[in-house]
């Protein structure tokens, strides 16, 4: 096996959990219905339909036409995705997929999941602004389309059960974070923002009633080709409750990259990234479960 990982840390002037909500959610770029967002339906481990996108969309060398807006923390390109447990190794095809937050969410109960595809002059502004000061090399870019998916105050998987039986507000913690992708139809980026991250993990990969534990969360990009992706330093372990004040744009709660090349591009200097590029055999990548 071939294995080669960068890594840096983070350096903050406080301990990491005491750091509070990161990118405030009147900085997101606008969503919700006012915004003219499509509603994922509520479900558990259920996804949007398969959206047609106007301008094709390059990812790991890849040229993508359709999406979905999984519920479960992550855009695809090859498959809706209803599995919950996250996978921080390298994946196959149908797993192909944009992570801000691959966890096991469940908007049954509450919390929203909304998208977009947006060619308005304001979006496509903000979005090439966080893109010029994230790359020198790309200062003044024209992005000409973006997607925009917000999840909103979501909760985790078997939170509703936990305010039943414990009597506490397990549906109160929740998590706020939006991913946008965005091209001038040559270069390829994704912006992940991250408000408040309160629960890890959901109740049927191990976690409790405070969503923490078991196999948290995963932030990242998984090329679906058995071999390469790249993860947020934090990844699948209880740090990346911790997503929201770390930061590769030197702004806590924000991200910019690269994606539209064999490999993901972080701006210099990205402090807190870990990458990770596998090359081996792989038979079996992911078992699928069921609740």
């Amino acid at each position: 096996m071939i294995f080669r990982c960068f890594y840096a840390l983070c350096v903050f002037s406080a301990t990491v959990s005491s750091c509070l909500a990161a990118v405030p959610l009147s900085q997101f770029f606008p969503y919700g219905s006012d915004a003219g967002d499509v509603f994922v339906p509520r479900s558990d481990d259920g996804s949007s339909a398969q959206v047609a996108i106007s301008t094709p969309f390059y990812f790991f060398n890849n040229t993508h036409t359709n999406l979905w807006v999984n519920v479960n923390g992550a855009i695809s390109f090859n498959a809706q995705i209803s599995t919950y447990t996250p996978v921080c190794g390298p994946v196959t095809a149908a797993y192909r997929m944009i992570a801000p937050y691959w966890c096991d969410i469940d908007i049954r109960y509450g919390g929203s999941i909304s998208y977009r595809q947006s060619t308005d002059p304001a979006v496509l502004q903000k979005a090439s602004a966080e893109v010029s000061n994230a790359f020198s090399e790309f200062s003044g870019i024209q992005l000409k389309w973006a997607f925009v998916a917000t999840y909103t105050d979501v909760p985790f998987f078997g939170s509703d059960s936990c305010a039943k039986t414990d009597n506490i507000s397990a549906m109160n913690i929740t998590n706020n974070f939006q991913v946008i992708l965005a091209t001038d139809q040559l270069h390829s980026f994704v912006i992940y923002y991250y408000n408040s991250i309160q629960w890890t993990t959901g109740r049927a990969t191990g976690g409790d009633c405070n969503g923490l534990g078991g196999t948290p969360a995963k932030a990242g990009f998984d090329a679906g080709d058995g071999q390469s992706f790249y993860v947020i330093h934090g990844s699948c372990s209880s740090d990346i409750i911790n997503i929201a004040s770390k930061s590769n744009v030197g702004s806590p709660g924000k991200f910019v990259f690269g994606v539209n090349s064999a490999n993901i591009v972080s701006p210099d200097n990205s402090p807190g990234l870990y990458f990770c590029l596998f090359s081996r055999n792989v038979s079996t990548l992911i078992a699928l479960s069921s609740k």
